[in-house]
């Protein structure tokens, strides 16, 4: 059964992150690299999340720049380069990308999300109450735990990653993540981003 999930419009091996107490989400991801790469590495990836909610916008995007530990490559956040709301030119646009370094752009979209629902399994347990010390047991009471519906979120996306000089897509992905019933929008980001960038780098598009 699926229903559709709170912080987004849109509507992401596993991975825990500490968000609140036992979150967890997991992303398994397939990618493809254009031969047109021939070991191309991009050093500032422009990333684009185009949701309409702003503060959604913002964290999905800077998670990718989060996601990235070391110093050789940058993930720039388009929320900082190009103001939401406004409509660019293509002079602008490749003016702005030429001003801030922007050697790629990683543009993600949403494909579909929700939440499945499970039922817990009853669980039984007997505690003694009166004991005698000749007879044992005279007396015992049983609780019964479970049997209630937890909800699970989950989301579906792609990648493209497009060189900023010819807009030619040189990397591409598919990916679902989910989480358990304790995480939430937040959760799910984290994983995404996390096992996207670090896709790239298994790939070799970034260092």
């Amino acid at each position: 059964m699926k229903r559709s999930i709170g912080l987004w419009n849109l509507r992401v091996a596993a991975r825990c992150w500490p968000i609140i107490a036992a979150s967890c989400a997991g992303t398994s991801i397939t990618s493809m690299i254009s031969p047109e790469v021939r070991g191309r590495t991009y050093h500032r990836v422009l990333v684009v999340f185009p949701l309409q909610d702003l503060r959604e916008r913002q964290t999905a995007e800077n998670e990718f720049r989060a996601s990235y530990s070391h110093d050789s490559t940058v993930f720039l956040p388009s929320y900082q380069v190009f103001f939401p709301g406004r409509q660019y030119t293509p002079e602008e646009v490749k003016r702005l990308l030429s001003t801030n370094g922007v050697d790629a752009a990683l543009v993600i979209s949403l494909s579909d999300a929700g939440a499945s629902r499970h039922r817990t399994a009853n669980q039984t347990t007997a505690q003694c109450t009166l004991w005698s010390s000749s007879q044992g047991c005279v007396q015992a009471t049983a609780t019964t735990n479970g049997g209630y519906d937890i909800s699970k979120p989950w989301a579906s996306f792609t990648a493209q990653l497009l060189d900023a000089s010819n807009g030619q897509v040189m990397w591409t992905a598919s990916a679902r993540t989910g989480g358990n019933a304790f995480a939430n929008a937040r959760t799910l980001l984290k994983s995404m981003a996390h096992r996207t960038v670090t896709q790239l780098q298994t790939d070799g598009v970034v260092p």
